[in-house]
C-alpha cells in the first residue's frame, strides 16, 4: 500500500486503464477454463505442468482482484470529491456530481414546457376551430343564400367572432421561460466540460493504494 497524489484528472484516467487491464482478465476467464478434468495417470506424469499452470492462473485472479480494488479506492475518492467540490457554469452553483448527472440525463425542463407549448397550441386552434363553425351556422341562419347582406346582419356576424374569438390567459409566461429554459440548457452544455476539465486538472487527490506489478 502506497500513498499516491495526482489531480483528478489523471485519477479518471487511471481508472479508464484499469478497466482495461480488468476486462481484459474477464475476458481471457470467459474463454479460457481454469480447471483441467484430466485422468489420474495424466495428473500424476504432469504434475508439475499442472503446479506451474495452477500458479499462474491463481496468481492472475488475485492481480484481478488487486486491480478491482484499486479501481474501487480511486472511485470512491472521486466520488466523495464530486459530492462536495461545487462549481459554477452561467451563475448557478452545482456540486460537481449533480453537474455531471444534469449533463449525462440531459435533464432541464425543456421538454416539460415544451409539452405545455404544444398543449396550448393545439388549444388555441380548438377554438378558432369552434369560431369558425359558430359563424358560418350564424351566417347559414342569417343569409342562407341570399347575396344581399343588411348591416344588422353583419353586425350580428360579427358579434358572434367575438363571443367566439380566443382570449390567452397566460398563467406563468410560457413562452418567455420556455425560450429562457431553452437558452439556459444550451449555455450549461457549452461550459460543463470545460468547468469541469478545469476542476479536475486543478485539485489533487491522495489516495492509498496497492502496487501491483
Amino acid at each position: 500500500m502506497a500513498k499516491v497524489t495526482k489531480t483528478v484528472m489523471e485519477w479518471n484516467e487511471d481508472i479508464k486503464l484499469l478497466n482495461k487491464k480488468i476486462s481484459k482478465i474477464v475476458e481471457d476467464f470467459r474463454y479460457n477454463n481454469k480447471f483441467i478434468i484430466d485422468t489420474k495417470e495424466n495428473v500424476k506424469n504432469r504434475k508439475a505442468e499442472y503446479d506451474e499452470a495452477a500458479k499462474k492462473y491463481k496468481a492472475e485472479y488475485d492481480r484481478l482482484k488487486a486491480l478491482q480494488k484499486n479501481r474501487d479506492t480511486i472511485r470512491c475518492r472521486i466520488l466523495a470529491f464530486n459530492a462536495t467540490k461545487e462549481i459554477k457554469i452561467n451563475g448557478i452553483t452545482y456540486t460537481v456530481a449533480i453537474a455531471i448527472e444534469k449533463y449525462r440525463n440531459q435533464t432541464s425542463n425543456c421538454p416539460l414546457l415544451y409539452d405545455q407549448v404544444n398543449k396550448k397550441i393545439k388549444a388555441r386552434e380548438a377554438v378558432e376551430k369552434k369560431k369558425n363553425t359558430a359563424v358560418k351556422e350564424k351566417e347559414t341562419q342569417l343569409f342562407g343564400k341570399e347575396k344581399n347582406i343588411s348591416e344588422k346582419e353583419k353586425e350580428l356576424v360579427n358579434e358572434t367572432k367575438e363571443k367566439y374569438s380566443e382570449e390567452i390567459i397566460d398563467l406563468i409566461g410560457l413562452e418567455k421561460i420556455y425560450e429562457e429554459e431553452i437558452q439556459a440548457h444550451d449555455e450549461f452544455l457549452n461550459r460543463i466540460n470545460i468547468e469541469l476539465n478545469k476542476i479536475n486538472v486543478e485539485n489533487e487527490l491522495e489516495i492509498d493504494i496497492d502496487k501491483i506489478d
